[in-house]
């Protein structure tokens, strides 16, 4: 289960086994910190929303398009029949270096320092964080990779101090309400009247059809504030025999019913 895409790629050779690609599982995100440093402000977010080059990211990180896909929307593309909304779409995967560095210049960026963590424990997440480390460089920014175990990462994106950006998995939600880089003392630290106000009002709808027309709303403050942002979604690889039947999956795999047909 959850193979890593590479070693999903090389067992594909072998005629006895199948893989079974779990579709939009997860979405990779960039989390700015947003209580200190250099994206506290606004228009520093929005620098990393006009540079990013998702395709680019993605590739790096899952090797094959069966494995990725790039969305612009809060949730996953499976939940698109009940939340989506076109807030925003203009301002993902910009790939714009030129906007990027007039933000800056805006701004008046100078070569500080900023402060990327990542982990190896997952690959995807070390390799999308060198890719946009390598974008961020191109557009004059001085940031600095730092590499932890998964364990030390987990510590330190709780940590205010201890970062300014970082990349991460962020799995299957029920709903917007639940999106964790929401919080005010994790994931970004993300502190916004207007975010309160709309979630109060989304869990407050007395129907689901009434929650669509703030959902929309959120996604419109979304890539306002820009809390994080989306680099795409991607897919589980599970592995199994051919003998293996009935696999299914929920999120994870419904062991229920399996049967090994040998």
């Amino acid at each position: 289960q959850s193979m890593p895409i590479d070693n999903a790629l090389l067992l594909e050779e072998n005629p006895d086994l199948t893989i079974h690609t779990v579709p939009s599982v997860s979405t990779l995100v960039m989390i700015p910190n947003k209580a200190n440093g250099f994206f506290s402000d606004v228009r520093a977010r929005e620098v990393l929303a006009a540079v990013l080059d998702a395709d680019e990211i993605m590739t790096a990180a899952f090797t094959d398009e069966r494995f990725y896909k790039l969305a612009a929307g809060m949730m996953l593309e499976p939940q698109e029949a009940y939340w989506y909304s076109e807030e925003g779409k203009e301002k993902y995967n910009q790939k714009d270096p030129e906007k990027a560095k007039q933000l800056l210049e805006e701004i008046g960026y100078n070569g500080e320092p900023i402060r990327m963590i990542t982990d190896r424990d997952y690959a995807a997440h070390y390799s999308a964080s060198v890719v946009f480390q390598k974008q961020l460089e191109e557009i004059g920014m001085n940031v600095n990779l730092e590499v932890y175990d998964w364990p030390t990462q987990l510590d330190k994106v709780d940590d205010p101090e201890a970062y300014d950006l970082y990349i991460m998995g962020h799995s299957l939600r029920a709903d917007p309400t639940a999106i964790y880089y929401f919080a005010k003392d994790e994931g970004g630290f993300t502190d916004s009247e207007e975010l309160d106000n709309l979630l109060a009002e989304f869990r407050s709808q007395p129907s689901f059809e009434d929650t669509k027309e703030v959902f929309n709303r959120l996604q419109k403050w979304h890539w306002e504030y820009i809390p994080a942002i989306k680099i795409g979604e991607y897919n589980r690889a599970d592995i199994a025999r051919n003998s293996v039947e009935n696999l299914r999956h929920q999120g994870r795999i419904l062991p229920w019913n399996v049967t090994n047909n040998k």
